[in-house]
């Protein structure tokens, strides 16, 4: 199969004249709780780990974002670790969601889903950040459950990406701005390049947190307090500051 940089795929779709294998399922996040943020986030210590070097990598988000009157054309950022070099995987609205990479050298590119995607509020979707060393590919992924359909935009990647920032989950606290307007569910890192087969196996499982690849894992499972757990073997906790906890409704688990 060829696809172009950016495509679409919709249940029981056709390409080159086959069938895709099964109906793409209904998803959901896997675990019971969220966390809600209102100019909040989560600060999770640097780790060489979480930063894309010269490798291939991969960042999976569920991210419920909310309709505002007020929010105009401001950016939603999910993730960012940046300051100046670094990344960071968002949705800027009435524009669409946003994965950008910025190398050692300043040079910076952004891989943009299409517009439609940004116009989903207030019902969970999927989100793929891939950097694909092997192929030259930065690619952004998004899963729209109620529509059963996939959007894919890719780029060419910059050089070595290096940062020794924290990273931030619903804020770019290092530039003070772009606060989430939303709740984000499960959170994963991966040290590996991660195909929309991979995610299609696991996005709807809670990890076990020793697979192979699987530098970061945050399944917002407590329910309480202002720790944000990384369960994989790298522990690399999360301080909640201001974002509640809540818990995650299940509209999207009827089949549509």
């Amino acid at each position: 199969m060829t696809f172009e940089a950016r495509y679409e795929f919709q249940a029981a779709a056709r390409i080159d004249g086959e069938e895709l294998a099964g109906a793409i399922r209904t998803f959901q996040p896997s675990d019971t709780f969220a966390l809600a943020f209102d100019n909040h986030f989560v600060r999770v210590p640097h780790h060489a780990a979480l930063n894309p070097a010269s490798d291939s990598f991969t960042i999976e988000a569920w991210a419920k974002l909310t309709a505002a009157d007020n929010a105009g054309d401001a950016w939603d950022l999910i993730i960012a670790k940046r300051a100046p070099n670094g990344y960071y995987l968002g949705m800027r609205r009435g524009h669409g969601w946003n994965f950008m990479l910025r190398d050692d050298q300043g040079k910076r590119t952004d891989t943009q889903s299409d517009r439609p995607i940004a116009e989903i509020y207030d019902r969970w979707v999927f989100v793929q950040a891939v950097i694909d060393r092997q192929n030259q590919r930065q690619i952004l992924r998004v899963y729209d459950p109620q529509q059963t359909a996939w959007h894919e935009a890719a780029v060419s990647p910059p050089g070595n990406i290096g940062a020794s920032h924290d990273l931030y989950f619903g804020k770019d606290v290092d530039a003070g701005q772009f606060p989430i307007h939303g709740q984000l569910g499960p959170i994963r890192f991966w040290r590996k390049s991660r195909t929309r087969e991979d995610a299609e196996a696991d996005m709807n499982a809670r990890l076990a947190g020793g697979e192979p690849g699987l530098v970061g894992y945050w399944p917002m499972h407590e329910a309480v307090g202002n720790q944000l757990a990384d369960t994989s073997a790298a522990a690399n906790h999360g301080t909640i500051v201001g974002a509640l906890w809540t818990a995650r409704t299940r509209e999207d688990e009827q089949e549509k």
